[in-house]
């Protein structure tokens, strides 16, 4: 059911421009997650224009009674849509249509419920108690779009992510691959895994030069504007058999930035399939803001160190971002997403890159890895890293 993926506002939009015979469906106030809404035939919603209603056998009639209205309290689990715990003066001039979307509303909303019952105990809300960081979802994109779609950027603001988009040939990729197998085999030789180069686009002058490329700029200014600043990088790189997983997070969690607008591209080194364990992302969870979460226990085997529990509970299904190499994808920071264990013989490398516009903040000292990537940073909040001179992997040793 659409309202199950939608919020409350959209949802009540029901009936009034599709079949006479769905209702009509108003909210009439709302605080937090409950609210009142209203629920007319599509004949009452006419009527109400002559101050009069209609009965039950269609007739008007002029007292203030309606006689096929139904208010419902409602409670909105966020993310999932509409869940009616209350209804009075139930009429039977109520439209079957209402009748069964206020079934079907209640039918998800028990599933829900159910998995939430055995969910989680994660209580961790703030990784930064002493910052005063803006922490929700901020709808992106500018007025006329040349690369994404109007379409897409509208996708991306709706569910959160755009998958997959093109951006280099075989060909192109193949230099790309080849420069991290050398780059990997260097810092193994240095102490460092395969998951341990990240932050390294200020120091090598190939990675520098791979997060200005200008089609992958392009995507992200659709998104943020002309200025671009792109603050950090990481190369997840699952070799075969690893057992590594990436546990359900969101990235906002991990950054002390603000506010929270940071869009992630991730780029497919290899190619990435549901075996070598793709990236996987939840739909619409990012209209949530901060989720709670708890610190990843050892037996999970996770590569970063939170987790996210119980996702079953948003109703959503999971999306594997499947991609060949030289394709990317577009996130938003507070997406939950993760990733299973790569149990192929095929390794799964990915490079994300963090980009913002200038207005953003980092705090702690994390913007001392900012590239101005494109355009200009009239807010002074980054430093502007210039390109390298070379590849310098550092030893671990000595980092």
């Amino acid at each position: 059911m659409a309202a199950s993926r939608v919020p409350l506002s959209q949802a009540c939009r029901k009936g009034e421009d599709s079949n006479p015979s769905e209702p009509y469906i108003s909210v009439r106030q709302q605080v937090g997650l409950v609210g009142v809404c209203e629920i007319q035939s599509r004949a009452e919603r006419q009527s109400m224009a002559t101050g009069r209603s209609v009965n039950s056998h269609g007739n008007r009639r002029g007292d203030t009674q309606r006689a096929g209205t139904c208010a419902a309290l409602v409670e909105i689990p966020v993310g999932l849509g509409i869940r009616f715990i209350g209804l009075s003066r139930l009429k039977p001039a109520l439209h079957r249509a209402a009748i069964e979307f206020l079934r079907m509303a209640d039918a998800i909303h028990s599933k829900v419920s159910r998995q939430t019952m055995t969910t989680t105990q994660d209580s961790i809300l703030e990784a930064f108690p002493d910052l005063d960081r803006v922490k929700r979802f901020f709808p992106l994109g500018v007025d006329n779009p040349t690369t994404l779609t109007i379409e897409q950027v509208e996708r991306f603001n709706r569910e959160g992510f755009l998958s997959p988009l093109d951006v280099f040939s075989d060909e192109e990729i193949q230099v790309h691959r080849e420069f991290f197998d050398r780059c990997l085999a260097e810092a193994a030789a240095r102490g460092w895994n395969s998951y341990s180069i990240n932050g390294w686009h200020a120091r090598l002058r190939t990675l520098w030069d791979l997060v200005c490329e200008p089609r992958i700029l392009d995507y992200v200014q659709d998104l943020l504007g002309e200025d671009l600043i792109c603050w950090g990088t990481h190369y997840f790189c699952k070799m075969p058999g690893d057992g590594k997983a990436v546990a359900w997070h969101q990235d906002a969690s991990y950054w002390p930035i603000t506010p929270s607008k940071t869009v992630t591209v991730w780029l497919a080194i290899d190619d990435a399939t549901v075996e070598n364990g793709a990236m996987q992302v939840i739909p619409t969870t990012h209209l949530q803001g901060q989720i709670a979460y708890s610190e990843s226990d050892a037996s999970e085997n996770n590569v970063l160190n939170q987790t996210v529990h119980g996702v079953e509970r948003f109703g959503v299904e999971p999306v594997p971002l499947v991609m060949r190499a030289g394709q990317m994808s577009l996130h938003t920071d507070w997406l939950l997403h993760g990733s299973e264990p790569n149990n192929s013989p095929h390794r799964r490398c990915g490079l994300t890159m963090r980009f913002v516009s200038p207005d953003v903040e980092a705090k702690r000292g994390w913007n001392r890895q900012g590239i101005l990537c494109r355009g200009e940073d009239r807010y002074g909040h980054w430093p502007h890293v210039p390109r390298p001179a070379s590849d310098d992997i550092p030893d671990r040793r000595s980092a």
